[in-house]
């Protein structure tokens, strides 16, 4: 079974189960995923950061008077 399709499932299931919460409680768990949602990207910003400083040099010593 495939990410989009645990995706899915979990997104029935949230519809499925949301209307018997109360709506500060949607809000909360709403709040709570979309901050996990941070993680995978702070994740790539440390990978992805030598990378970065590098093409930023490169771009930098090619145009230096921006």
């Amino acid at each position: 079974m495939g990410v989009v399709m645990v995706y899915r499932i979990l997104y029935i299931v949230a519809i499925a189960i949301g209307p018997y919460f109360t709506v500060t409680t949607v809000f909360d768990i709403a709040d709570i995923f979309n901050g996990l949602m941070a993680i995978p990207n702070c994740i790539a910003l440390i990978v992805l950061s030598g990378v970065v400083a590098k093409e930023t040099k490169k771009y930098f010593d090619k145009y230096p008077t921006l």
